[in-house]
């Protein structure tokens, strides 16, 4: 009973922190930068997009520099926040127009950079995002970790049923549990924030933009949590591509690269998954200043 009760406190002070974060994000948003840009040279670009982060409006954590770092590697890494929390539908200046705006963001910043791989990773949203980007801009690799690809992935009959009804979580991991739980409640706000800010109600169809993206479509690889019936649904959505592999990873958590990370399994798996994809096209990877 213990750690139940320690889970729920972490829960409650995840949602104060979330109110609170909401309020910074929208007096600050307009000034706020969203993207953050590292050339090292490398003909690798890594393009990092974060989910809906509950702190610091969004901004990514930066484990991932960390986590290539520790891979010994110096790509060039460019982190973009989702500022406005929209799923990157809403521009940082609260405009409706926020895929066209980081679209041509990120094709900007691929073209000065002028790399031969890119790779586009997030986790969540930022799962999501990493793919429609990715694919968009003709990007050449996507690792996700859980992406969330639809507004009402936590909020199926099924999915909630999973989420509260799963004693077995509750029981073995309770704080996966209550971070489950949490989602659909996040999610059920989210959306009705998202209609506000977004009136025409369009959202990306991934699974669509990514099948019309034909041969252009980049090789993807899923990381999900197999004790995560959301994600694992969600997954699926993608799973029917030849150029798409699933993972399920030993994780009952939405968040199932922070279980990789704890179990010091991150970097080799991000690492692993680039370094592959190098391989597979069997062409040096220089240092344009070495070219």
């Amino acid at each position: 009973m213990g750690s139940i009760r320690r889970a729920f406190r972490r829960l409650r002070r995840r949602m104060a922190i979330h109110s609170a974060a909401s309020a910074t994000t929208r007096e600050s948003a307009r000034h706020a930068r969203h993207v953050l840009v590292q050339d090292r040279g490398s003909d690798v670009s890594v393009f990092c997009f974060a989910g809906m982060a509950v702190r610091y409006a969004g901004l990514p954590t930066f484990e991932f520099r960390n986590v290539l770092r520790a891979g010994g590697h110096e790509f060039n890494l460019v982190f973009f926040r989702d500022v406005q929390r929209m799923g990157y539908h809403v521009a940082p200046g609260g405009t409706p127009d926020g895929l066209p705006f980081y679209e041509a963001e990120v094709r900007d910043i691929m073209e000065k950079l002028g790399a031969t791989h890119n790779v586009a990773i997030g986790a969540s949203s930022g799962g999501a995002a990493a793919f429609y980007f990715a694919t968009r801009c003709g990007m050449n690799q996507v690792i996700a970790f859980n992406p969330t690809l639809q507004l009402n992935a936590f909020l199926s009959p099924r999915v909630l049923a999973d989420a509260y009804l799963n004693l077995a979580r509750l029981v073995h991991d309770p704080g996966a549990y209550f971070e489950i739980a949490f989602l659909p409640i996040v999610s059920l706000v989210g959306k009705q924030v998202f209609y506000k800010k977004v009136p025409h109600r369009t959202t990306w169809d991934i699974r669509d933009v990514y099948e019309r993206a034909g041969e252009g479509r980049p090789a993807g690889t899923i990381f999900y949590g197999a004790g995560c019936l959301a994600d694992a649904r969600q997954a699926k959505l993608l799973a029917g591509f030849s150029e798409v592999t699933c993972v399920p990873v030993n994780s009952r958590r939405h968040n199932c690269a922070a279980d990789l990370m704890k179990r010091g399994e991150l970097s080799h798996t991000i690492t692993a998954e680039i370094e592959e994809a190098l391989d597979t096209r069997r062409e040096p990877v220089l240092s344009r200043h070495e070219a």
